[in-house]
């Protein structure tokens, strides 16, 4: 009886770390803002690359931006995760999806649209993302 303590501290010595459920994404991407103004009818388009660096909580159907410190709700829907933007926030109002191919990670596109007084912001971003750690997110966080 003295050795089942014993073979289970062994067990619990052997098993590996116990891990948070969260994933981390990184995702390289090309993005074009087009920027229009209502009053005189002019645009202007900006072309970028940019990281993009999510971190998942599948349990709990949320994920966080390193841009921004805050848990966003998303869905799960045939093999993409999709992030729905609908909302009004001071005087501007934005409307947008992001999907993003998960697990495993792969393409990402987002189309965002961002109607504010004097004009709207367009976006589009597409890339690939590809499975990161929490360091390589938690140093885009701090920056």
């Amino acid at each position: 009886m003295k050795s089942l303590p014993l073979l289970g501290a062994l067990l619990l010595s052997a098993s590996p770390a116990i891990t948070d459920d969260f994933a981390y994404v990184s995702c390289d991407t090309a993005v074009t803002f087009t920027f229009e103004q209502s009053s005189t009818n002019e645009s202007e388009v900006k072309e970028m690359t940019h990281v993009f660096h999510f971190k998942i909580d599948q349990a709990n159907s949320r994920m966080m931006d390193s841009g921004k410190d805050a848990w966003v709700d998303i869905d799960f829907v045939d093999g993409f995760v999709v992030r729905k933007f609908d909302g009004i926030e001071g005087q501007s109002t934005s409307q947008g999806q992001l999907s993003l191919v998960f697990p495993p990670p792969g393409k990402i596109n987002l189309d965002m649209l961002l109607l504010y007084e004097s004009g709207s912001m367009k976006m589009v971003a597409k890339g690939v993302c590809q499975d990161a750690n929490a360091s390589v997110f938690e140093n885009a966080l701090s920056q």
